[in-house]
């Protein structure tokens, strides 16, 4: 199966413009003193021609040997061991990064973690401490209720007695009023009578008198 993959930018050797390869002879004094009387392209010309573009190399099993020859992995190989050393270095750099990174991360996470069961922790103490105050808050209310309850029918008892209070007391005044009216009849009947008596009495007294008068 043909495979396509990315060639990375390869430093072409320098190419010297057609201009620089013929020899021109100065025809200004001033220029012979350059040496061997070339004239060579600006240096500007020169890196530009040494950057080149990343682009897409076909390296499939009918590609041209060319193609081929140029892998990423041949072109490693040419590296000096002071570049292959300073990739290893960079490796072990983005690794140890990558290694703290993560570890900054998982330390990030358990932190987060122990907050939020520091947190759960807290609110279910919370509702534990207010439901049991709503637990007492209920007992306390049922106590009361009982209370308004008693108080209800003793009011009601001593509504009851203070009415059967009410009813004995005029009963009462009824029968003291009548006694009192019975005393009064039966003083008035016993002064008539003792009236009567005196005056009975007083008649035979001067009856006796005058039976015991000398004639």
């Amino acid at each position: 199966m043909a495979e396509v993959v990315a060639a990375v930018p390869k430093k072409q050797p320098k190419r010297e413009s057609k201009d620089a390869e013929m020899v021109t002879e100065v025809p200004y004094p001033e220029l012979s003193s350059m040496p061997n009387g070339h004239i060579h392209p600006p240096a500007e010309d020169e890196e530009e021609d040494e950057d080149d573009d990343e682009v897409f190399v076909y390296r499939g099993a009918d590609a041209p040997e060319t193609v081929k020859e140029s892998t990423p992995e041949e072109e490693s190989k040419d590296q000096s061991p002071a570049e292959e050393q300073q990739k290893q270095e960079n490796t072990k750099k983005d690794d140890e990064n990558e290694e703290e990174a993560g570890a900054d991360q998982a330390a990030a996470e358990a932190e987060m973690e122990a907050k939020q069961a520091a947190l759960e922790a807290h609110y279910e103490a919370q509702l534990a401490q207010m439901a049991d105050k709503l637990q007492m808050a209920d007992s306390k209310a049922v106590r009361f209720a009982k209370m308004v309850d008693t108080l209800k029918d003793r009011l009601a008892a001593e509504g009851q007695n203070t009415e059967k209070a009410l009813s004995e007391t005029e009963r009462l005044q009824k029968e003291l009023d009548q006694t009192k009216e019975l005393l009064a009849s039966t003083e008035r009947n016993y002064q008539g009578q003792l009236n009567m008596m005196t005056e009975y009495i007083t008649n035979l007294q001067e009856a006796q008198a005058h039976q015991n008068q000398p004639r």
